[in-house]
């Protein structure tokens, strides 16, 4: 049948909505409506959940899959979420097929900080129209640390007026003429460098493939088959989101 005949709708104040804790549960052709949930329309807590055909008009926030726990989500509409549309924790099994994901802050939030007890989460992306969401279609949660200023410097060398702020080192440099001022100014360009580098280790968002709120093709993502986490990334179309399609934060 349609989702529309089956609605389940919560209207009253609680921390969680539909939360799935069994080993093997499968949900089919159901609306569900939030109007206040803390912990999500929907929150895998452990076990497999298997969902098809169904709509999710959040209020709140959207689908939580947390470490261990494992979705399926086939041909569904996800929308409203003021929050990510879908969040995955950590050790988590992710299979997103033929989705539409929009309206949200931002599509999907990818929580990629694994330690000694959780793996790294396992995604699968094919099909999804992810679009008119109000941040990134994707976004990638990482730790810091001293390999991504790399990535950070070659991000930076793309923005307007950055061969200028280049060129400021050197011009000071070879215009020196008193030994004096040499260390001062290496000292000042070292500090600015410094805050630069802590600025980037901070929030540093990759390489957004449109700029634009234009349509942008379907085709599969380079900057996200970049990362293990991702078991397949196919004929996904991200269209319209306003700061693009795929975004880092490292923190």
């Amino acid at each position: 049948g349609f989702p529309d005949e089956i609605v389940i709708e919560k209207k009253t104040k609680g921390s969680t909505f539909v939360e799935s804790t069994g080993a093997d549960v499968r949900l089919s052709n159901i609306k569900f409506i939030q109007h206040d949930a803390i912990e999500g329309i929907l929150c895998v807590r452990k076990g497999t959940l298997n969902m098809e055909n169904c709509v999710l008009q959040c209020q709140t926030t959207g689908v939580i899959v947390q470490t261990s726990a494992r979705l399926t989500m086939n041909v569904c509409d996800l929308y409203g979420s003021k929050g990510a549309g879908v969040e995955i924790y950590p050790g988590s099994v992710c299979s997103l097929v033929g989705n539409s994901i929009h309206h949200c802050r931002d599509g999907i939030l990818i929580k990629d900080f694994a330690n000694a007890l959780d793996g790294m989460p396992a995604i699968t992306m094919e099909n999804n129209n992810i679009h008119n969401n109000e941040g990134y279609a994707v976004i990638l949660v990482k730790p810091g640390d001293g390999k991504y200023q790399v990535l950070a410097e070659r991000r930076e060398e793309d923005r307007p007026g950055a061969e200028s702020k280049g060129d400021i080192p050197s011009t000071d440099m070879s215009t020196s003429s008193s030994a004096p001022a040499t260390p001062k100014s290496a000292e000042t360009n070292s500090m600015e460098e410094d805050l630069a580098s802590a600025v980037n280790r901070k929030w540093q968002f990759s390489r957004q493939i449109s700029r634009n709120k234009e349509v942008s093709c379907s085709r599969p993502v380079q900057d996200l088959m970049e990362h293990q986490i991702f078991v397949s990334v196919q004929g996904n179309q991200f269209r319209r989101n306003g700061k693009g399609d795929f975004g880092t934060f490292f923190y």
